[in-house]
């Protein structure tokens, strides 16, 4: 019933040989920018110049803000950028307008006003009510919470 004779305590140890996995890294490589890239930049940037064909100053004490006029690339369109500086915010709006039609400068200053209005309200006054409606939660007062 008993054993006299236990065999002995054995133990396995197996060795496992080192692997040799393949490691993927991304190196990204930040470059000057070449005599090339230079160049392009300066031919865009007088190519763009080009397109201007009036630029406007408007200035009171309440608004700092400049019109420009350029040329699209089909020539009968000729779009109004406004970028007005208003309480330390930049905004821009733009208005695009077919030049072929002789448009009288009274509509395209209501247009541009009216685009720049636009901007001003959701740049000014919308995006900081949403984000304190946001902080102070007042979605849960109409979702029944």
């Amino acid at each position: 019933m008993f054993r006299r004779n236990k065999p002995p305590n054995i133990t396995h140890v197996h060795h496992q040989q080192p692997q040799i996995m393949p490691v993927v890294q991304t190196v990204h490589e930040h470059r000057a920018p070449t005599d090339a890239s230079a160049k392009l930049i300066l031919d865009l940037e007088k190519e763009a110049e080009k397109r201007i064909v009036n630029t406007y100053r408007i200035q009171n004490c309440a608004v700092d803000c400049v019109v420009i006029v350029e040329t699209a690339t089909h020539m009968d369109v000729r779009i109004w950028k406004a970028r007005a500086k208003i309480a330390g915010y930049d905004v821009v709006a733009k208005v695009e307008v077919d030049f072929m039609s002789k448009p009288d400068v009274a509509v395209i200053s209501k247009q541009l006003s009216h685009a720049l209005a636009v901007e001003i309200a959701r740049v000014i006054i919308h995006q900081p009510m949403l984000e304190t409606m946001t902080q102070r939660n007042l979605q849960t007062q109409y979702d029944g919470s």
